[in-house]
This record gives structure tokens, sequence and C-alpha cells, in this order.
């Protein structure tokens, strides 16, 4: 019966019956294609640092830092570039605040994931994950602002923060990547202690 029906009419007779299946197929495909994409073209940095504090580190300040810290790294991915990336996380340290207790849960995840090999903070949140917190993973505390280069680029007055690293954790010591990014960052930690 389809067999001898004109083309116009097979297509109409397959979409009749198959349409759900041809979208989900379609929308499918565009997921894994795009996800795919982003996955292979998303940028790489060798050192990548968090920060969390109160005081807001800003695009510029965030940037010179970048570009002074990528001075003192070595190229881990072989583009032939040093790339640092800063991310970062500005939160009110209020109690009250509901954000304050997800802006925690997120530094809680991404300490238990080694998803960055150093941190920065200020007081608040050097006292919550510093290396004299509870349970901490920090190998060091740095006053950033010790260091008098640093000091200028951030332009942050009175305020204080510090650099940390995190300690490579005993799973992670197979993985040539993550061993790399710590090496990173003891780098630019000897940079700023002006070792």
């Amino acid at each position: 019966m389809v067999k001898n029906m004109p083309m116009r009419e097979k297509f109409e007779h397959f979409w009749y019956y198959h349409k759900v299946h041809t979208i989900v197929a379609i929308i499918v495909v565009m997921v894994i294609g795009t996800s795919m994409y982003q996955a292979l073209t998303r940028e790489k940095y060798d050192l990548e640092i968090s920060y969390y504090g109160t005081l807001p580190l800003g695009t510029e300040e965030t940037t010179r830092l970048e570009e002074y810290l990528e001075g003192y790294i070595d190229d881990t991915d072989g583009n032939g570039e040093k790339n640092v990336k800063i991310h970062s996380t500005t939160v009110g340290l209020n109690p009250e605040n509901g954000n304050t207790v997800n802006f925690d849960q997120k530094l809680i995840a991404e300490l238990t994931a080694a998803v960055y090999p150093a941190y920065i903070f200020d007081e608040g949140f050097l006292q919550k994950a510093g290396p004299e917190a509870k349970g901490s993973v920090m190998e060091c505390a740095i006053d950033l602002c010790s260091n008098t280069s640093i000091a200028e680029m951030l332009n942050l007055g009175d305020g204080a923060v510090y650099w940390c690293t995190r300690m490579l954790y005993e799973r992670e010591s197979d993985k040539e990547k993550a061993i790399k990014a710590y090496n990173n960052a003891k780098m630019a930690e000897n940079t700023i202690r002006g070792e």
C-alpha cells in the first residue's frame, strides 16, 4: 500500500504516524549537538580561582589580577597561552539573609568536588573556610594586600582578602590535570608571598 503511493503521500503518511518521534529525535539531536559544541569550544584556563567575599571585586581589578598571575604560572593545557580566570561570588554575611546559606552550600560543594585549586576569601569567608576553620582543606592564608603590586591592583582600601590554596585530595593525586592546576596555584601562592 505505502509502496505504491506518490512521494508526497508517503511523507504525509510517515508524518501522521511518526510526528512525535521525529520531533523528539530532532530535539535530542539538537541538545546533544549544542552540548558537544559548548564542551569543545569552552575556553580552557591554566588556573581557575574562586573568590568569595562581601567586598565586590570589580571587573578591572579582577582582570588586572588575572593578567598579573598569568606571568607566574605554567601553560598546563598546551595551547601556548597562560590563562587565569577568577570566578567572583559576592555575598553579604548577614545570617538572616537566605542567600548566605546558599553561598555557604555552594562553597562546600566546590570544596568537596575539588572544583578550584585556589580561593580568595575576605575575612568572613576566611573564618568559615580558611586554614583555621574546622575541617578546613586549605593549606595557607596569605593576605593579598601584603604584596604591594597586588594591593595596588585590587584597590580595596582597608579591606583584606586572602589567598588560600586548597590541599590536593588523595583521590586527585592520579589526575594529571588536578596536579597541574595545584602546581599553578602553588606558583601563584609563591608569587604572592614574594618568593
